[in-house]
């Protein structure tokens, strides 16, 4: 249980990040400033898939 909980979080903050970078992107473009990427090289951990950045 506490495992799944655990994944559950990892994978909601995981989303929550995507907004984010997406949210950051559109206002660089909006403003003209250079878009680095903010997406992190995802890696799956061992308990099933759910990614991270490194």
């Amino acid at each position: 249980m506490a495992s799944a909980l655990g994944a559950r979080y990892i994978s909601d903050m995981d989303r929550l990040f995507d907004v984010y970078a997406d949210m950051v992107r559109e206002m660089n473009d909006f403003f003209g400033l250079e878009s680095r990427s903010l997406r992190p090289i995802r890696t799956s951990l061992p308990t099933g898939g759910v990614s991270q950045g490194l």
